[in-house]
């Protein structure tokens, strides 16, 4: 090994790079049940919307009285029913999973996508090559968390647009009633 290598290596700080992975792991992890949960509420909330929408225009068919269902009642309610729906379809996709392929060089041996195909023998084999270096370790470790945060900003966006839309919704609905009141 030459000096440079040697001066190199003895800069780096193991420690500190498992306090650095470790933390940022553990940030990782919560900020994907932090998403989960905040998709979970917007799909629930949008759905019973949905539910509830549609029992109130299904109510007028099933009590033969359709002179509550104005067209002040019945735009704004469709506007909300059709924007809750859009709504539930982005929080719903945010928590199904979703994997990232990478080019085989970019593959990360501790993700369950790249050796769930193997046997037991082919696997154990492949963590005992990358085991044979802390560099191939890290290396390892860094692309697994590259992948978990290209999925975490995924969940992020579409929790965003469902609560956007979701918001849109209430908004364009209020604002049709009032002028559909007013106007006609």
């Amino acid at each position: 090994m030459s000096k440079e290598a040697k001066k190199e290596d003895s800069n780096f700080d193991d420690d500190a790079f498992q306090m650095m992975f470790n933390v940022s792991s553990r940030n990782q992890i919560q900020q994907i049940a932090i998403a989960d949960n905040k998709a979970n509420r917007i799909a629930a909330m949008s759905i019973t919307l949905v539910i509830i929408i549609i029992g109130i225009l299904s109510l007028g068919g099933i009590l033969n009285d359709d002179s509550f269902l104005t067209v002040e009642i019945v735009i704004p309610l469709s506007i909300l029913l059709g924007f809750s729906l859009v709504s539930t379809v982005c929080a719903i996709l945010s928590l199904k999973p979703k994997i990232i392929r990478a080019t085989k060089k970019g593959r990360s041996a501790l993700f369950f996508q790249n050796f769930y195909r193997k046997t037991l023998e082919e696997y154990k084999e492949q963590m005992k090559t990358v085991g044979q270096s802390k560099e191939t370790i890290y290396e390892q470790l860094l692309t697994n968390m590259y992948f978990n945060g290209l999925v975490l900003q995924r969940k992020y966006t579409l929790i965003s647009m469902s609560y956007s839309i979701f918001l849109m919704a209430i908004g364009i609905s209020i604002l049709s009633f009032v002028l559909l009141t007013l106007f006609l």
